[in-house]
């Protein structure tokens, strides 16, 4: 396979590895890859997107109602609930 990269991506190429972070030309481009597929790894599906907006709305819809804890004293309680869990450990 041969690729050819437009200007602006040869000179970030070259860049990378002048800078002495990778050997090769064909490093940065195996790193960028690699990169591209953590990302595609890492990326919500549209129905896990969609479960956390309901999650969330659920959430804002309670403060509204007044119905949650400041900081403090919401890792306090969770604090709490962990002493409680693991006191018999």
């Amino acid at each position: 396979m041969v690729i050819s990269l437009p200007p602006d991506l040869e000179r970030l190429v070259q860049r990378q590895v002048e800078s002495g972070k990778y050997a090769t030309a064909i490093e940065v481009i195996f790193a960028g890859m690699h990169l591209l597929d953590q990302q595609d790894e890492t990326e919500l599906a549209p129905e896990q997107i969609e479960l956390l907006q309901r999650e969330i709305k659920l959430g804002m819809d309670a403060i509204a109602r007044g119905e949650f804890l400041d900081g403090p004293t919401a890792l306090e309680a969770i604090r709490q609930r962990n002493h409680q869990r693991y006191a018999g450990s």
